[in-house]
């Protein structure tokens, strides 16, 4: 008998959540932008003003393509899926209101900092625990709820997977490492060690930035 392959909702609502965190990251990247552009406007350096409010124009622009691409995505999900006699009906994804997130940039120097202790390298799981334990008390309440798409997977540890992936592109962590394992790299700990720690600064991931 031909084995029936029927498309899980977790597929759609781990998708939905990657939207998310990308619209609310942009978000977050042009507003900044856009303080940056303010700060140069009163400090009279009209060129730089003007190149980082285009900069900021443009990716404006950006965030409407992705968001347009979302809306598809959700017109997608919501008409319904039907293989066999499975159906998958759209539902309340609990999107996050803005802010209430602990960013993913936050996440950076925490495991950092835990795979230099570590010796440079760790399994993923070890790397999580003790980046929980550096970052606890400054999590949210959203940080700790289930993802919708995974009830046993806080947001938080998303949030740290996609920090890590966005290190990896930044060179900050190596992209060879053996599955299931983190490692830090040479331009990463350059940056543990540099002054241009988080917190002390308004670190912008290069990924939108370039």
């Amino acid at each position: 008998m031909k084995e029936e392959h029927f498309m899980d909702e977790q597929d759609f609502t781990a998708v939905d959540d990657a939207f998310d965190i990308l619209l609310e990251e942009i978000d977050n990247v042009i507003e900044e932008m856009n303080q940056s552009g303010s700060r140069a406007f009163s400090e009279n350096k009209l060129e730089v003003a003007e190149q980082v409010l285009s900069r900021a124009k443009a990716l404006t622009n950006f965030r409407s393509e992705v968001a347009s691409l979302r809306e598809r995505w959700a017109d997608l999900y919501g008409a319904q899926y039907k293989e066999g006699n499975a159906i998958v009906s759209k539902k309340d994804l609990g999107r996050l209101e803005k802010g209430r997130r602990t960013k993913i940039a936050s996440f950076y120097f925490p495991i950092l900092q835990v795979l230099s202790e570590m010796g440079g390298r760790g399994q993923i799981g070890d790397v999580l625990d003790r980046v929980y334990d550096i970052m606890n008390n400054s999590l949210t309440p959203v940080d700790e709820e289930p993802l919708p798409s995974d009830p046993n997977e806080p947001r938080w540890r998303n949030n740290a997977r996609w920090a890590r992936a966005f290190m990896v592109r930044e060179g900050l962590l190596k992209s060879d490492s053996p599955r299931g394992i983190w490692e830090i790299s040479e331009a990463g700990l350059k940056w543990l060690e540099s002054e241009n720690k988080w917190g002390d600064t308004d670190y912008v991931p290069a990924l939108f930035t370039t």
